[in-house]
């Protein structure tokens, strides 16, 4: 009876923003375990079940209620599939449950379910397997966004009114949500969720502090607050041991200095992200106390957000690292080296007084070492000579694995001369360091030949390429261990093998 006094409509269009947002199925029941409210594209698995056999779809949903009390989210597991499950109260009796999911799946033996329902156990199989997972932080996030709308949906259906601030959060929250899970970067989003805490909550100011790895980052919204970061440091390091909201009345009083009225009161919110604590938000105010319970678990939930946005930019900087970054040596990957060198010949007139030199390298004999010493320590070869051709050039100099045991360098601004001193002092250096392993090699060390060109005029990165290689062939085919130049001078002039160095 509960539910026709309660305007399903606007339950409806709320619960599907929701679903939109999160891209997973949310339904509503009655405390009989019928569905009465359906929200996104849910799992093929759950409908095929609903569909073959509602009364077992029902049974499993009621027999939950026994574990529901109200201010309280669980996991429920249908069968295999892993749900969240909160329940709705009206006057304080609990009229139905919202249920979201699945966020995972379990082993599940579906013998007896295949028979119970008449499909193949084969049919059930597949259909769990089309269940998607989603990370932890995801699955903390939703079992508090829908406890909330638990909370928020009966209060605004039964009284078939809006309550402004209460539409807002929700809207706020799909704002949110979009934006983390978006390319904005990591500043410009977590200066819009501390404008709107700053708009919602009638606050003057906010701050985010990012603590992570003995780094320390701060987030303004305003500069004003930026004179605060003592203050903040120790009402977040309270927050961070007690694990939980820490307010601060009266700023003057608790730390004995004088600041602005509308700085005097503050509330701090540990940011909390796979059970470590990385930072804190921080809002100030005129009177922060008064802040209802409801205002302080979605302070929380944003406080969750901002958390899963660090740790999406950091993921996304890792990524991106990974991009251009060869695994093995931590040397550009052979693409980004390609990229930057071409970005440097667009924007660069190369004249004699603006030469460039490129050098491509390889390792002689190397497979002779990967046959002595097996392939682990050829990778951990590559490592260490990468570390000291490092050593042996400017900072300004551009290092990449050009692919195999060939290294490639380029080297702005230097003249052929200084470019073959240049190629010489990586060549010693590789000679003259102890590699493990050296003595199986010819001569008992490791030795480097180096193809060497140098440029004064402007060619495209394929052919600057193609000169080294070809320098390159010709020092390993003339005794290995040397370096052998070739320059291109103005208007396309080439010399041959100007210079031999062994």
């Amino acid at each position: 009876m509960h539910f026709e006094k309660l305007d399903l409509n606007l339950w409806k269009n709320i619960q599907d923003k929701f679903a939109k947002e999160i891209g997973l199925s949310v339904y509503t029941i009655d405390r009989e375990g019928n569905e009465k409210i359906k929200s996104g594209e849910r799992a093929f698995f759950i409908d095929l079940i609903r569909s073959k056999r509602n009364d077992i779809f029902k049974e499993k949903h009621y027999r939950k209620f026994d574990e529901l009390e109200k201010d309280k989210t669980v996991l429920f597991n249908f069968y295999g599939a892993v749900n969240i499950i909160t329940p709705v109260f009206l006057h304080d009796k609990m009229i139905g449950a919202v249920v979201c999911g699945p966020i995972g799946k379990e082993e599940y033996d579906y013998s007896v379910l295949a028979n119970r329902i008449g499909v193949e156990e084969s049919e059930l199989d597949d259909a769990a397997g089309e269940i998607n997972e989603i990370s932890l932080e995801q699955a903390v996030l939703y079992r508090k966004m829908i406890s909330i709308l638990s909370g928020i949906l009966p209060k605004l259906s039964y009284q078939k009114q809006t309550k402004d601030k209460q539409i807002n959060e929700l809207t706020a929250l799909h704002s949110v949500i979009k934006m983390v899970n978006s390319s904005l970067e990591l500043e410009e989003i977590l200066r819009k969720i501390m404008e709107f805490l700053v708009k919602t909550l009638n606050a003057s100011d906010c701050s985010v502090f990012i603590t992570e790895e003995e780094k320390e980052k701060k987030y303004c919204f305003r500069k004003e607050v930026e004179n605060l970061i003592e203050i903040e440091k120790a009402v977040s390091k309270k927050a961070a041991e007690k694990e939980k909201i820490v307010t601060v009345s009266d700023i003057n009083k608790r730390f004995n200095i004088e600041v602005l009225d509308e700085y005097n009161s503050m509330v701090s919110i540990p940011l909390k992200l796979r059970e470590e604590i990385i930072g804190s938000i921080n809002i100030y105010g005129r009177n922060l106390g008064g802040i209802s319970e409801e205002g302080l678990d979605f302070i929380s939930v944003m406080a969750d957000q901002i958390a899963i946005a660090v740790a999406n930019a950091k993921r996304y900087g890792e990524v991106k690292e990974l991009a251009v970054i060869d695994k093995l040596t931590s040397a550009f990957n052979r693409r980004h080296f390609i990229e930057l060198l071409e970005k440097y010949l667009d924007e660069n007139e190369l004249t004699v007084e603006n030469p460039i030199a490129l050098i491509l390298t390889d390792i002689d004999d190397f497979g002779k070492y990967n046959n002595t010493h097996g392939h682990p320590e050829g990778d951990r070869l590559l490592k260490d000579l990468i570390m000291v051709v490092k050593s042996a050039v400017r900072n300004e100099d551009i290092i990449g694995r050009y692919g195999g045991e060939e290294f490639i360098v380029f080297m702005p601004g230097l003249k052929s001369n200084e470019a073959m001193e240049a190629a010489k002092r990586i060549k010693n250096a590789v000679a003259e360091h102890k590699f493990k392993g050296e003595e199986s090699q010819p001569g008992g060390k490791v030795t480097i030949s180096l193809g060497l060109v140098s440029c004064m005029d402007n060619v495209n990165s394929s052919d600057l390429i193609k000169e080294a290689d070809s320098a390159l062939y010709k020092a390993k085919e003339t005794g290995k261990n040397k370096v052998v130049q070739r320059i291109i001078l103005r208007n396309n002039l080439r010399t041959e093998a100007s210079s031999e160095v062994n």
